[in-house]
């Protein structure tokens, strides 16, 4: 159906119809873990069925509120993301997601819970009573001061404190020193280190931008210089190693792949002089249909590879529902689908059709396009490895 259709809002609906379709086999009844068939990750079964719902609730959250979404289909997702809430929370049940420990993968999880329940901010009082969005708020407040990795985990925790701070007036944001500890990372040309002594690799794309995103629309006035300019830094030369082919994919977590286009949606949002939003869609589409058409999606989910699912392509943190990182793309697209001039696209040419030849000094890092036969590369010139 994705690729049958040739209108990109038919498309984007065909493709959560698929993960929701899915979703509706393998979620249990509590409505709090789904357990996807593929490989395991090494945090267990448990936790591999709860990234089954949490990757996916700002998903579901993000089609209820915009506009191009089925109404029948966004009822049925508020059902399952009120029940969701509810039951995981609630530390009385069996089904509860349980209690946040220090360095806990539900530290991770959990700021993809906190930016669901932000996205329905305005349905809060709707679908919660006020003794539920206190049980709630009380579960996601376990993360603040937990200790973490040292590397883009230090922005989960900000994000939920963020989120806590904005929809509870009791909240007090204390991560500052976080955000902090996460500025140093950066090193020019947009471009973050995944840690004081990480690489610089996609996590810049679906982990560091993608929260710095969510973060700037929550508190627009939140180091707001910094992150618009890093982010029209990094999009200067990120935009050229789109093809219809897709991208090189280098670094770890490459079964989150189709998340890679949420840098150039951010630098449409910010300054539609640069990069149009409808260049930013054409990205985004091409970025999925180049994926979906090589056994990208398998069973519901994105497969965990890079082409189908190949163990010799997947890190052993990651299972069957990790994948599920990639709809982070979605989610950006569909939160922006509530401004008109995101409901407005044309097939564009892709920057990578354009011969080019960038040396990012501070990353080490070259990037060239080759239009003769549509492809780009990223070279670590001081590593000398190509990807």
């Amino acid at each position: 159906k994705f690729i049958a259709n040739t209108c990109y809002q038919h498309k984007l609906n065909a493709l959560v119809d698929y993960f929701w379709s899915a979703h509706q086999h393998y979620v249990t009844k509590s409505q709090t873990l789904a357990y996807y068939p593929g490989y395991q990750s090494i945090y267990g079964h448990r936790n591999d069925g709860l990234e089954g719902i949490s990757r996916l609730l700002p998903l579901w959250a993000a089609y209820i509120v915009s506009p191009i979404g089925h109404n029948e289909q966004k009822h049925a997702m508020r059902q399952h993301v009120k029940a969701a809430f509810i039951n995981g929370t609630n530390p009385a049940l069996d089904c509860y997601w349980g209690n946040i420990e220090h360095k806990s993968t539900l530290i991770c999880e959990g700021a993809d819970i906190a930016l669901a329940l932000w996205l329905l901010k305005h349905e809060l009082d709707s679908l919660f009573s006020s003794q539920e969005r206190a049980q709630i708020f009380g579960w996601l407040s376990q993360a603040i001061g937990k200790e973490t990795a040292d590397n883009n985990w230090h922005l989960f925790v900000v994000l939920i404190d963020i989120v806590l701070a904005d929809l509870d007036e009791k909240h007090k944001f204390t991560s500052v020193f976080r955000y902090q500890t996460v500025k140093p990372f950066y090193i020019g040309n947009g471009c973050f280190r995944d840690g004081a002594n990480g690489e610089v690799d996609l996590y810049n794309a679906w982990a560091f931008y993608y929260c710095l995103f969510w973060i700037q629309k929550i508190v627009p006035d939140y180091d707001n210089e910094f992150i618009l300019r890093a982010t029209q830094e990094f999009a200067e030369w990120y935009q050229y190693l789109f093809t219809r082919h897709g991208l090189p994919l280098f670094g770890r977590s490459l079964c989150y792949k189709m998340a890679t286009p949420v840098p150039i949606l951010m630098a449409a949002e910010f300054n539609d002089k640069h990069i149009a939003p409808s260049s930013a869609i054409h990205i985004m589409m091409q970025t999925w249909q180049a994926h979906i058409t090589n056994n990208g999606l398998i069973n519901g989910r994105p497969s965990q590879g890079v082409f189908g699912d190949d163990e010799a392509w997947l890190d052993p943190y990651s299972g069957p529902a990790s994948g599920f990182w990639a709809t982070r793309s979605l989610v950006c697209y569909l939160y922006l689908s509530q401004q008109e001039r995101w409901r407005e696209s044309e097939s564009t040419e892709l920057p990578a059709q354009k011969k080019i030849k960038i040396a990012l000094d501070n990353a080490n890092l070259l990037v060239e396009t080759f239009p003769e036969d549509e492809s780009s590369s990223i070279t670590y010139t001081k590593y000398h490895k190509q990807c």
